[in-house]
Order: structure tokens, then C-alpha cells, then sequence
């Protein structure tokens, strides 16, 4: 009997846990940014109130230097390019071809790549 509660357990709880884990985990991140925003609002409603200025600060805060274009397409190559090795490392070939998924990072990050050429031959062009 306790072999089966337990075999239950595992077929059962395991699963239910590895879909609610990551529902949870966006709950809490989407209520965290909610009260974030709650309080910048009873910042700006108090400030009105007292008749004094917003600063634009406030309202549209500094950025910080995110990553380049750049970067993100030599990442998302690298990433699409370790994936295939990887894949077909472990599987191998076969009839669905599993290392084909690498495929999907890479096309991203070249197609970013061409995008960049594109952007940067038109920003000379216009220059000129």
C-alpha cells in the first residue's frame, strides 16, 4: 500500500509541481511589478497634492547600458551552434533529427546579424 501512495506521489505531485513552479514564479513576478507601480503612483499623487514638481526622473528612470545588438545576435549564435553540437553529440542522427532545434537560435541570431549589416549600410548611405 505505501509503495503505491508513494509510486502515486511520484507520477502524480511530481508533475503537478514542475507546471505550477513556474505559474507561481510569474505570479510573484508580475505582483511584485504590480506594487511597484502602485507605490510610484501614491508618490506621484502625493507630490501633486502637495503642489510640487514630478521629476521627470521619476517618471522615465535612467536606463542602464543594456546589451548590444550585437552581442545578443553573436550570443544567440553561439547558442544555436552549441546546441547542434551538443545534441547531435549526445543523440546522434535519427529520424527526427532532435540536434535540428539548435537550428532555431542560430537562424535568429544570423538573421540579427544580416538585420545590423543592413541597419548599419543604411545609417553610411545616409550619412554620405
Amino acid at each position: 500500500m505505501e509503495a503505491m501512495i508513494a509510486l502515486v506521489l511520484k507520477n502524480v505531485l511530481i508533475p503537478i509541481v514542475a507546471i505550477l513552479a513556474p505559474v507561481g514564479i510569474v505570479v510573484i513576478a508580475l505582483d511584485f511589478v504590480q506594487r511597484r507601480q502602485e507605490r510610484l503612483h501614491l508618490t506621484v499623487v502625493g507630490l501633486i497634492e502637495k503642489g510640487l514638481p514630478v521629476p521627470p526622473q521619476l517618471l522615465d528612470p535612467p536606463r542602464r547600458p543594456g546589451i548590444s545588438p550585437l552581442m545578443r545576435a553573436m550570443t544567440l549564435v553561439g547558442t544555436g551552434i552549441g546546441l547542434i553540437v551538443f545534441l547531435y553529440t549526445l543523440l546522434g542522427t535519427g529520424p527526427y533529427m532532435p540536434w535540428a532545434v539548435g537550428a532555431i537560435p542560430l537562424a535568429i541570431g544570423i538573421a540579427q546579424l544580416v538585420a545590423i549589416g543592413i541597419e548599419s549600410r543604411r545609417a553610411a548611405s545616409d550619412r554620405a
